[in-house]
């Protein structure tokens, strides 16, 4: 996994970005997930698709 630095991105006051928990993945086989959220021990793959709105 490789760990997503933005530079320049906005996120919440006091949050360093090169501390960030966001990876994403993608083997030699071209398999890919778009990120990757760790959490302690856990993983959580979210896969992002144009055109897709997230409702809250």
């Amino acid at each position: 996994m490789k760990k997503i630095h933005l530079p320049g991105c906005c996120g919440p006051p006091g949050i360093d970005p090169k501390k960030s928990n966001l990876y994403f993945y993608r083997d030699s086989k071209g398999n890919e997930v778009d990120l990757v959220c760790v959490t302690g021990t856990d993983l959580f793959p979210i896969e992002i698709k144009a055109g897709m709105v997230m409702v809250m």
